[in-house]
């Protein structure tokens, strides 16, 4: 099959894909149902990770408004998971070029909110040239949310090559 114009059916085909992937009893995301009978398959809230009461976080959101990067992007290797996130999920409002790599190395994280956070961030960069790397990642995540992050930011992020491998992937 030749390759389609950016402008034409692929760009439907990825829009397409990112919908179903988000509808509900597509695989990709769980129905809140089926969340609450298996909590082990989802992470918590945003709400619930003690943005309020903790100042380790509050500082974390000081250096997002602030749009310092530095800090955020430290804060990647803390060895509390709750940090890791809100760094990760902080950066993509930054949107630093520095913070690429280090968001990479999140998407192998054990936590998957860190790892969904850090897909989210990446889908904000204006960086087109980590395709692959996330492709690669695409393709052995096994939590639905993580991958439906993955999928919107090489939809966001991607090269036209990456679109086509996108495609390709079985999820």
């Amino acid at each position: 099959m030749p390759a389609l114009p950016l402008g034409t059916g692929r760009v439907f085909l990825l829009a397409l894909l990112a919908v179903l992937a988000a509808a509900p009893g597509c695989g990709l995301v769980r129905p809140a149902a089926d969340a609450r009978a298996r909590p082990e398959a989802t992470f918590p809230a945003r709400p619930l990770d003690g943005l309020l009461v903790r100042p380790d976080l509050q500082a974390l959101v000081d250096a997002q408004v602030r749009r310092d990067a530095a800090p955020l992007v430290a804060a990647l290797s803390s060895p509390d998971a709750a940090v890791r996130a809100r760094a990760a999920f902080a950066l993509a409002s930054v949107q630093s070029a520095g913070s690429v790599d280090a968001l990479l190395d999140r998407l192998r994280d054990d936590v998957p909110a860190v790892r969904a956070d850090a897909a989210f961030a990446l889908g904000q960069t204006a960086d087109s040239t980590r395709g692959v790397a996330m492709l690669i990642a695409l393709r052995t995540e096994a939590t639905p949310t993580v991958q439906a992050e993955l999928v919107d930011a090489l939809g966001k992020t991607g090269r036209a090559a990456d679109h086509d491998d996108l495609l390709a992937v079985v999820l």
